[in-house]
């Protein structure tokens, strides 16, 4: 099972750098916002809570099917765990600085949105990919099929919602 520790092993070290400089890039969001008042801070945080609730679980999940020693399985917990708080610090260090309507502002915050955003995509085909091809095929039962249709279906209609909720976002 040397590749599959191998796979599983990669799976995780990639999640967890997308997702690290995802919740640095939401971090330096949020403290970006302490001049846009307590109204938007408030609903930012509780979006923001349950996300990396959220994100944490499903990267907890990823970690512990990586063969990786108990330290280095804590150590990359507790990485996530501070990644937010330092994107916060560093918003706020920056807000000083930071005209929200420049157009170097908007392609700054745009150009890594869109790497946070690619990341994630990429991590999530990966880990479905290999749900979906990591057992045989052809001899997959009616329940395998069905909750890989499930899974499929899940991803697409969770891309539907978080495309809607961009409107606002």
């Amino acid at each position: 099972t040397g590749m599959s520790s191998l796979k599983n092993d990669l799976l995780a070290y990639s999640m967890e750098l997308g997702c690290c400089f995802h919740s640095v890039i939401i971090g330096v969001d949020l403290g970006l916002m302490v001049d846009d008042g307590h109204a938007a801070v408030s609903i930012m945080i509780i979006v923001l809570c349950f996300h990396q609730l959220i994100e944490g679980l499903g990267l907890g999940t990823v970690v512990t099917r990586g063969y990786f020693t108990t330290f280095k399985k804590y150590a990359m917990c507790i990485t996530y765990s501070l990644t937010t708080p330092i994107g916060v610090a560093i918003g706020i260090g920056a807000s000083a600085t930071y005209d929200p309507v420049a157009m170097t502002g908007f392609l700054v915050k745009g150009a890594f949105n869109g790497v946070s955003a690619g990341l994630l995509i990429h991590i999530g085909c990966a880990l479905l990919s290999e749900f979906s091809h990591g057992q045989d095929v052809q001899g997959a039962s009616g329940t395998q099929r069905n909750t890989r249709w499930g899974l499929y279906g899940s991803a697409l209609l969770a891309a539907g919602i978080m495309a809607v909720l961009g409107i606002w976002a």
